[in-house]
């Protein structure tokens, strides 16, 4: 994973800490701990973009989308689960 990519995945993860984790809401964060395939993620990170309210966040992370739809591999799975955790940890 080059530096970019994990910087995305952290500024992602926080916004995900701040819309989901702090407010108690975990199906989000669960179902993209279980993805599987690119498709599974993909519908999860759609999910997720529906309940952000900050409107540089939604671009953040429609940005983010946009990113993992174009070249998500299904042995990258892993980068949405690490996404997950990092959430869970406070975002970083």
């Amino acid at each position: 994973m080059s530096h970019v990519e994990t910087k995305i995945i952290d500024e992602v993860a926080k916004i995900l800490y701040e819309n989901y984790v702090k407010e108690k809401s975990y199906s989000i964060i669960d179902r993209l701990s279980r993805v599987t395939n690119k498709e599974l993620a993909v519908s999860a990170l759609y999910e997720a973009l529906r309940g952000i309210r900050n409107e540089e966040e939604r671009a953040k992370f429609k940005e983010f989308i946009d990113i993992i739809t174009e070249k998500l591999e299904k042995n990258d799975i892993y980068q949405i689960k690490l996404l997950a955790l990092k959430a869970l940890s406070g975002g970083g």
